[in-house]
């Protein structure tokens, strides 16, 4: 290992396969709470997801659609809403039964794109970058609800979680979820509507309301 506490991850199991050997700066103060095991079966768990909601949204939408799971990080909460642009749509979700909430964050003019969609346009989104009105933020929710049943589905061989939303927020810093200081696992998901859009969303889980199902999510490796 290099004396600059940095290090080469040859075999990282949140980036695609094939893809080149990152070098990253490693935090001897604050070490990753996840081994390989878990960024593997969460990448999993997060991949099914894609394709469940790839297919929801291709139908929803009319329009093809394709989701990927980009990477895995593990962040504090303050560094997740740091870079957040402003404003953004976020849909804070209970887990049930697990602890604490998570979000769901898409891009307002992803979200734009797809109210178009739904209305019978052409997936055109307003040229000024503004939060979403009550009745696009219903038509988003409507969408959510439903994604919100294939993450179910995708965490059935580790865990029976029931999510829902139970807030919306346009501006992080009034998401007021964690510490900042709390570590929270970011899974970031690369969609792309049809021709018309192409962006980047996130689901992000306080590290302590995964860390009950973590020992189940690598105890699965055998089944």
């Amino acid at each position: 290992m290099p004396h600059d506490g940095t290090i080469t991850d040859d075999n990282s199991t949140s980036a695609p396969s094939g893809r080149a050997a990152r070098t990253r700066a490693f935090d001897f103060r604050r070490p990753n709470k996840l081994n390989r095991d878990h960024l593997r079966h969460l990448e999993i768990i997060h991949e099914t997801f894609s394709g469940q909601l790839s297919t929801l949204l291709s139908s929803s939408l009319r329009s093809v659609c394709g989701m990927s799971v980009s990477s895995i990080e593990e962040l504090t909460y303050d560094e997740y809403v740091r870079d957040m642009p402003i404003p953004t749509h976020l849909s804070v979700l209970s887990l049930d039964p697990l602890p604490e909430v998570g979000i769901f964050q898409l891009p307002v003019d992803a979200a734009m794109v797809m109210v178009d969609l739904l209305l019978g346009g052409q997936g055109l989104a307003p040229t000024r970058h503004r939060a979403l009105t009550d009745i696009e933020t219903g038509l988003i929710r409507m969408i959510t609800d439903r994604a919100l049943g294939e993450l179910s589905y995708a965490f059935e061989s580790v865990a029976e979680i029931n999510p829902a939303v139970v807030g919306i927020e346009s501006n992080p810093q009034f998401a007021q979820l964690a510490a900042p200081s709390d570590m929270v696992i970011v899974i970031h998901l690369t969609l792309q509507i049809g021709d018309v859009c192409e962006t980047n969303l996130s689901l992000c889980y306080p590290y302590a309301t995964l860390k009950p199902v973590l020992t189940d999510i690598v105890s699965s490796t055998g089944q």
